[in-house]
């Protein structure tokens, strides 16, 4: 049923049921440890504005393995080490360039992020992935 349909109010049986509300709450749930992260850069006085492709990067990565997986048995850990590893790399780039180029975050974090973009595109060809590597990672197959 379309919320416009009803006058903006959902009537449906399972809405704010304890299984609807769990499961929008595991939807949800990355943005509790992003918001953590951002805590933690404003309070050190900064900020870092290369979260939203720094997010897509990792998921990249994390689908280019699973897609590189796809024949073996399914496991999460090396698509979460895949993804860690990728966030890893560029945090520590991040504090590289603020911490010892001494660059403020606002502007490195900014060009950080368009990087990350360009090489997102580069990587994927533009199209998101369909949970099989890309031409792009045919050297990781």
């Amino acid at each position: 049923m379309h919320l416009a349909a009803t006058g903006g109010q959902h009537r449906g049986p399972a809405f704010l049921s304890a299984g609807y509300l769990l499961q929008q709450m595991q939807i949800a749930s990355f943005l509790g440890v992003v918001a953590i992260g951002a805590l933690a850069v404003i309070m050190i006085g900064h900020i870092d504005l290369s979260v939203p492709w720094t997010m897509t990067a990792s998921a990249i990565a994390a689908t280019t393995v699973a897609g590189v997986r796809r024949q073996a048995a399914r496991r999460c850990c090396p698509v979460a080490a895949g993804r860690l590893i990728v966030g890893a790399l560029i945090g520590l780039f991040n504090g590289f360039g603020v911490a010892v180029l001494r660059v403020p975050s606002m502007i490195w974090t900014l060009g950080v992020n368009v990087v990350v973009l360009g090489l997102c595109v580069l990587v994927t060809g533009g199209f998101a992935p369909r949970g099989v590597a890309s031409d792009s990672s045919a050297a990781y197959r």
